[in-house]
């Protein structure tokens, strides 16, 4: 069995085609199985600009445009839908940081069995709601409460083709070519994808005393966390993940520590107890 590695690969070219923007969530988890979903949504400066430049060029000789903002209260009551069954939006106010503007908004879930996450980084402009589009699921948790609440997290997995094409329509493989790009398009790039970063968490309001994960820091666990930033300085490491195939999932561990800047959990399902 050749483990997903490559799939690393789409959710990293995902994250570079979604645009210039951070988007960190943490769910915290309370041993009745309730909690809350914190999401920071930071769009980049230079974007922000842009976007009131063109509702500055599309408004009438007699309008005034409206600066643009990402905070948007109705729209984060409508992405709460999205987010599974009994998950309410309790508060959100306006964000700013290191050059970054955006969001703070602070779900509420009584049941974390019914809350949908998405692992896919998604755009501060799309509606978050993790049952529509592609056809990766969002993320499933299993929570038993007790003295010592046991938290499984099973990660998604994309749908399989069900058909597959016939012999004289499968394309052939073309010529690889080389991809190059000049030291002026190379610094564009990383200057574009700098700052760009997007983590998933899991925080129990707890100890936790038993746990598979692979990025565990004290009550908290990371699941993804991706910084652009980094990864694309070390270009060489990137191109090797294009190509890794590892047979087991030590192998893709290791391949994946040697990535700056990424992590990603491995173990399915991922599974804690904490009291």
């Amino acid at each position: 069995m050749v483990f997903p590695v490559r799939k690393v690969m789409a959710i990293v070219v995902c994250a570079m085609l979604a645009g210039c923007f951070q988007v960190e969530t943490t769910v915290r988890l309370n041993p009745d199985g309730s909690g809350t979903v914190e999401e920071n949504m930071l769009l980049s400066g230079k974007m922000v600009e842009q976007m009131e430049q063109m509702a500055m060029a599309f408004a009438g000789p007699d309008e005034k445009a409206k600066p643009f903002s990402l905070y948007d209260p109705q729209k984060l009551r409508e992405r709460a839908v999205g987010m599974g069954s009994g998950v309410v939006f309790v508060s959100g106010e306006p964000l700013e940081k290191e050059g970054f503007k955006g969001y703070r908004a602070t779900y509420s879930f009584k049941d974390i069995n019914t809350l949908k996450l998405s692992r896919k980084a998604e755009g501060p402009m799309s509606d978050g709601d993790g049952s529509k589009g592609g056809t990766e699921q969002p993320i499933q948790f299993r929570f038993t409460p007790g003295r010592e609440a046991r938290l499984v997290v099973i990660q998604p997995h994309a749908e399989k083709q069900t058909e597959q094409p016939a012999p004289d329509t499968v394309p052939q493989p073309a010529k690889e070519q080389k991809a190059s790009m000049t030291p002026d398009q190379e610094k564009a790039m990383v200057e574009m994808l700098k700052g760009m970063k997007f983590s998933l968490a899991i925080e129990v309001n707890g100890t936790i005393t038993e746990s598979n994960a692979s990025y565990r820091n004290g009550n908290r666990i990371t699941l993804f966390e991706l910084d652009l930033g980094r990864m694309v300085l070390d270009a060489e490491k990137l191109e090797l993940l294009k190509k890794a195939e590892p047979a087991s999932p030590e192998e893709a561990k290791e391949i994946l520590k040697a990535l700056p800047g990424f992590k990603m959990e491995l173990n399915d399902p991922l599974e804690l107890v904490f009291t």
